[in-house]
């Protein structure tokens, strides 16, 4: 079996695993695509924008939206590296061939792969369990970024649903 086709099998497992996940929790999802802009994180004068999903959870308990960002090979495909094309002609086409793909591409998987809860005690134990300094504001902010997704998590799923996010990431 070559190495795409079982890239791709591994994909739709993923995918599956992550489909199952929203059954069995009663989870709605649905995503909105926003187009390409920059990440809080970004350089915006060193940096290219990505694609922009707003993504929102149901259960009969809680409602969750936040914004999730696709990586610069969704985004951007074949123009990452061009050089492997050796027409602008093929380029143009693998292009074309990429945009239609990402249109129409489940991020399922993607998004709930990418749902994390910390259980870090405070400030200084979550700096500690993830390299950041504690007098860093950046540090701070994420720290307060991630104790609210934290929070909406907890409200969305129970402990034993939670542990079934975590065994599909």
């Amino acid at each position: 079996m070559n190495f795409e086709k079982r890239g791709k099998q591994m994909q739709d497992t993923y995918l599956q695993q992550a489909h199952e996940f929203l059954k069995k929790t009663n989870t709605e999802m649905k995503i909105q695509r926003l187009g390409r802009q920059f990440a809080p994180w970004q350089d915006q004068k060193n940096d290219s924008p990505v694609n922009a999903l707003l993504v929102t959870l149901k259960t009969d308990r809680h409602q969750y939206t936040f914004t999730f960002y696709t990586s610069l090979n969704d985004t951007y495909g074949p123009e990452l590296n061009p050089r492997q094309y050796r027409s602008t002609f093929k380029l143009e086409n693998a292009k074309k061939k990429h945009a239609a793909e990402i249109k129409k591409k489940d991020y399922t998987y993607d998004v709930l792969a990418c749902l994390n809860v910390d259980y870090s005690e405070d400030f200084e134990d979550f700096c500690l369990n993830y390299g950041y300094e504690t007098d860093s504001r950046k540090a701070l902010d994420t720290y307060l970024a991630v104790r609210e997704e934290t929070g909406n998590l907890k409200k969305l799923w129970s402990t034993s649903e939670l542990e079934l996010l975590h065994e599909i990431s």
